[in-house]
């Protein structure tokens, strides 16, 4: 499915969300596809991944937070999924469950509530 174009106050009514920078949590959703974007002037500023009621908001420019952003748990969590891809010994779907798991645990840590990712 393609992701759609919206903008930054749509969003911001719709998701609680927590921002971060381009490729901050690119190994951590991997597996995750962009459900929406946002774009300006200047060209594209953030894309957005959702869970719920939920988003994680990734960019270069006027990523939308709710939630003040945690750099170590960022850099945490993203090098764990860094060495489960990494792992050449586990197959495709492992990874992907692993990645996965480790997801939900990082949403539930930021969001303080369980989150279920597909």
């Amino acid at each position: 499915m393609a992701k759609a174009k919206v903008t930054r106050k749509w969003v911001a009514s719709y998701y609680t969300c927590y921002g971060t920078g381009y490729c901050d949590l690119v190994s951590l959703l991997y597996f995750q596809s962009k459900d929406f974007y946002t774009c300006g002037v200047y060209g594209w500023n953030f894309d957005v991944y959702t869970f719920g009621d939920y988003a994680i908001t990734t960019g270069y420019r006027g990523m939308i937070s709710h939630i003040e952003r945690d750099f170590a748990l960022d850099r945490e969590y993203n090098e764990k999924a860094r060495a489960i891809l990494d792992n050449k010994e586990l197959s495709y779907e492992e990874k992907k469950t692993k990645v996965n798991a480790l997801l939900e645990e990082f949403l539930e840590k930021v969001f303080d509530e369980k989150i279920r990712v597909y």
